[in-house]
């Protein structure tokens, strides 16, 4: 049985339209028990939109049977749409970051792979006591600002500041060199309004 997110399979099974809906592909024999099997599936859903449901903290799945199997395999779409897409193999290393924060949105132009470590900083977090994702404020009035890298796993301090929303700039400003997504840093000031630059 093939690996779910085998690109050769993914391309077997499914193709990107251009508008990025995902559709069932003319799917081979060897994908069915008989060729009576692969006949009726081709005739019913091939060129058509696929069927989706929705998995673990709403992202989207596939159920593809395989060899008479029912739901063989369930993989993500937002991994499916990403790999044809951009014609990749996929990595286990490597997880699906949707840039806009919502994991329905599949369209290719709001998908990145990234490192696990790199996924888990762009979410969105809420921000602390200083209103502000990053900055806490120091017993003594001033404000201090750290961030976490995900290409070593440390976090470093970026300073101390009069204000909180100089300290968050700063806070800014390490997240755009991090690469961290407009997204997750916007998420982190009050409001959402527009972070400082």
């Amino acid at each position: 049985m093939p690996h779910q997110y085998d690109l050769q399979f993914l391309k077997e099974t499914f193709a990107l339209l251009e508008d990025a809906t995902l559709v069932w592909a003319t799917r081979p024999r060897h994908h069915f028990v008989n060729d009576a099997g692969m006949n009726r599936f081709n005739a019913r859903c091939a060129g058509k939109p696929v069927g989706m449901s929705h998995g673990p903290k709403g992202h989207l799945s596939v159920p593809v049977s395989y060899q008479g199997k029912l739901k063989a395999f369930r993989p993500y779409v937002s991994r499916v749409v990403y790999s044809l897409a951009n014609d990749i193999q996929l990595t286990s290393d490597l997880v699906i970051d949707h840039e806009d924060g919502d994991v329905s949105n599949n369209h290719p132009d709001n998908l990145r792979a990234v490192p696990i470590a790199l996924n888990n900083r762009n979410a969105v977090h809420r921000p602390g006591r200083s209103g502000f994702v990053g900055v806490r404020e120091r017993p003594d009035g001033w404000y201090e600002a750290r961030i976490g890298s995900h290409k070593d796993g440390q976090f470093y301090y970026l300073g101390r500041y009069r204000t909180a929303e100089e300290a968050y700039a700063a806070y800014v400003g390490a997240g755009v060199a991090l690469d961290y997504t407009p997204r997750h840093l916007r998420a982190g000031c009050p409001d959402h309004h527009t972070p400082p630059v």
